[in-house]
C-alpha cells in the first residue's frame, strides 16, 4: 500500500503500480485514479486502499487525520518494535470512527 502523497517518490524506480484488485467497481476504480491522480482524498481511507484486515477492526479511517499524523515517514523507518512503539495503536485509534 503506497499512500497518495508517497506515490511521486516511487515514480522514478517504478513503472507500473498495482492499486487496486478486480473486485472493484467501477465507481470505485473512479475514486481511487481519481485520488491517486490528485494526490487527495478526503473522506474513508479504507475506500481506496485494499486493507481487508483493518475492517476487521474499523469501519472508517479518516485520510486527513492519517496524513497529517505523519504516518508515512513513521512507517518507513519502523523498526518493528511493536510491543515497546504502540505508535500504530494509537495511531488507529485517533484516526478511525
Amino acid at each position: 500500500m503506497i499512500g497518495l502523497d508517497e506515490i511521486k517518490k516511487y515514480r522514478e524506480i517504478v513503472d507500473e503500480f498495482k492499486l487496486f484488485g478486480r473486485y472493484r467497481k467501477s465507481i470505485d476504480v473512479y475514486k481511487i485514479l481519481k485520488a491517486y491522480i490528485n494526490g487527495y482524498y478526503n473522506g474513508n481511507f479504507l475506500d481506496i486502499v485494499e486493507v481487508q484486515a483493518l475492517r476487521d477492526y474499523v469501519k472508517y479511517i479518516d485520510y486527513e487525520k492519517l496524513m497529517n499524523s505523519n504516518y508515512w515517514d513513521k512507517v518507513n523507518n519502523c523498526d518493528n518494535n511493536c510491543q515497546q512503539c504502540d505508535y500504530c495503536s494509537k495511531l488507529l485509534k485517533f484516526v478511525s470512527i
